[in-house]
């Protein structure tokens, strides 16, 4: 009977305290922990890293439709966040931009970008924009009008190389990425890297780069068990001779630079990146009077190289293979070049406001092939709550931008090719780059913003219009336009998996390609 009381008891107490942990809770709500935003549970120690599987973009988008457009994710031990709405990006940056826009440490960025010295892994501070601001000082909008002269040459040089081919079938890609190569090396080292030459430079560039792009999508252990970074020393092993042989790359180049200089022209704002930097080593700049080191230079053209080349090579290669899966399409943008241009003369950057056909292609190019769909991560400095989530400090932060791009609530028929939505009476006619809502972001947001937007945003447009206006595009024999396959590889900066394998026949009147070839 004592133990029956006794029971009686304690649980009555027990039921008393739960009472008053309510009762507390209920008239105190503030005291209440809020929640992480909601996704699937993880394993021990691994956490949700086995259900990336070998297409962690697909997986992802699997989760995104399950859980929502904020998805928690703890990928081994660090904890992640990631955001596929413009409504929720606006959640994280408006008012919280400067805390959302740091780094994690990287092991690529550690081993390769000398020490995340560059622009792309560093850490948001006085460093970071201090080099943002070497790199805006030639890619501003005043510094791109200047030199669109260049652009226009070397969209010449690609039609005359693609004349001289004869009609043969070309892999668009390799071509594109000459032409992208050569307008990155003409503005930050004053010449360009193919060029013909014995040096060949731009292969060099190129290979180096295919390699560290690929590491950079594949899984590096140190990223996510930064206790396990010691078994992947295979993989750390190759990064380090990857940056030795980038550094070897760029001393030569350094080393030519410093021959070729020429005094009259190395202070006017006609100097290349390269040039401007090299005479600022030594010197304090910026607001905590840093001095700027050759490896910091180095660090950042590496970053504008590996994302400047690739991401408009590839986006315009999707851009002319829409416009070849739809004839009538691209049949009313050669009528619309014809009609402001003529067929006696190619493209120039001048003709671009008047093309709002063409500038609807290149906008719903970007919107279907957003040339980074899943961003480098941010890091969360502070704790925040977040559209009534719980954020962590120390949370990675990756902006879903593809799945923005593609949200049905905001494009109506998504995945379909349509570049009329952005004329006036288009359904997203009001759609623009910078827009506040955040539902048309394919350069990023923000403080971190993609540096080379102003650049993307002259080039893309001169090249579609120019590969439009001057060929008609013949696909090799036995295919057909709509069963061209789109399908990507790799999430950082993906590539067609396919290549577009395309016959350029010349349309225009010869006076057109006269002096291009």
């Amino acid at each position: 009977m004592t133990s029956l009381i006794l029971a009686f008891a304690i649980g009555t107490a027990l039921a008393g305290v739960s009472f008053l942990f309510g009762l507390l809770s209920f008239l105190w709500p503030s005291q209440r922990v809020p929640q992480l935003p909601p996704g699937p549970k993880g394993w021990p120690v691994l956490g949700n890293l086995p259900s990336l599987g070998s297409k962690p973009d697909e997986a992802v988008d699997a989760l995104v439709l399950k859980y929502g457009p904020m998805l928690s994710l703890r990928l081994g031990s660090v904890q992640t966040v990631i955001v596929s709405s413009g409504a929720a990006v606006s959640a994280f940056l408006k008012g919280h931009d400067a805390d959302f826009s740091s780094r994690p440490f990287s092991t690529f960025g550690q081993h390769v970008c000398y020490n995340q010295r560059d622009m792309a892994t560093a850490p948001y501070g006085s460093f970071w924009i201090d080099m943002r601001k070497i790199c805006m000082a030639k890619l501003s909008v005043r510094a791109l009008e200047e030199s669109r002269g260049l652009r226009e040459e070397e969209a010449a040089q690609l039609v005359g190389a693609l004349v001289l081919g004869d009609g043969a079938p070309v892999e668009l890609f390799q071509s594109l990425r000459e032409f992208s190569t050569n307008v990155l090396s003409m503005i930050m080292i004053g010449r360009r890297l193919y060029c013909g030459d014995e040096e060949r430079d731009g292969e060099k560039l190129t290979s180096l780069l295919d390699e560290m792009k690929a590491m950079m999508n594949a899984f590096n252990v140190g990223d996510f068990l930064p206790w396990l970074s010691w078994v992947d020393i295979l993989g750390q092993s190759r990064m380090k001779s990857l940056h030795r042989r980038f550094d070897v790359f760029m001393n030569k180049i350094i080393a030519k630079h410093y021959c070729n200089l020429v005094s009259a022209d190395c202070h006017g704002p006609k100097a290349d990146m390269l040039t401007m930097s090299l005479n600022m080593l030594g010197q304090p700049f910026g607001e905590d009077g840093r001095v700027l080191s050759e490896n910091e230079i180095k660090a950042l053209f590496l970053d504008l190289f590996m994302a400047g080349s690739d991401s408009t090579s590839t986006l315009v290669e999707c851009g002319v293979a829409e416009l070849i899966r739809q004839p009538q399409i691209l049949k009313a943008v050669q009528e619309e070049i014809d009609t402001v241009v003529g067929r006696r003369r190619l493209v120039l950057e001048a003709d671009l406001a008047y093309l709002p056909l063409v500038q609807a292609v290149v906008k719903e190019s970007l919107r279907m092939h957003t040339p980074g769909p899943l961003t480098v991560p941010r890091l969360a400095t502070e704790s925040y709550e977040i559209g009534g989530y719980h954020i962590p400090k120390g949370t990675a932060i990756f902006l879903n931008l593809g799945a923005i791009c593609t949200d049905p609530v905001v494009w109506p028929r998504p995945l379909e090719f349509r570049p009329e939505r952005f004329l006036v009476g288009g359904d997203n006619a009001g759609a623009e780059f910078r827009g506040n809502g955040f539902q048309f972001i394919p350069f990023g947001a923000g403080r971190r913003i993609c540096p080379g937007m102003n650049l993307g945003l002259r080039t893309v447009p001169l090249l579609i219009a120019t590969l439009a206006h001057a060929f008609d595009w013949v696909l090799p024999q036995g295919e057909v336009p709509e069963n061209i396959n789109l399908k990507k590889i790799g999430v950082i900066m993906p590539r067609l998996a396919n290549p577009l394998i395309a016959r350029p026949v010349p349309r225009l009147e010869k006076t057109a390609y006269v002096g291009k070839t």
